[in-house]
């Protein structure tokens, strides 16, 4: 996404509903359940502007389909 944070280490716990809590503030909605409602949002990880500048793709240096002998 355009609106992550580039270059950035954030510590903070997260879990499943840290993921809902964001988007149901966003868009305005009301917790769907108890665990999203005490969830912290992941804000850190998001910036607020977007960055539209095109990113270097980093190849994979193993061949995808090689199998483990």
């Amino acid at each position: 996404s355009p609106y992550v944070r580039r270059f950035a280490t954030d510590s903070t716990f997260c879990h499943t509903a840290s993921v809902l809590r964001p988007i149901e503030l966003i868009v305005g909605l009301r917790p769907m359940t108890q665990f999203d409602a005490a969830a912290k949002p992941m804000w850190k990880a998001f910036a607020g502007e977007p960055v539209l500048a095109p990113y270097d793709a980093v190849r994979p240096e193993v061949s995808l389909t090689d199998r483990n002998p």
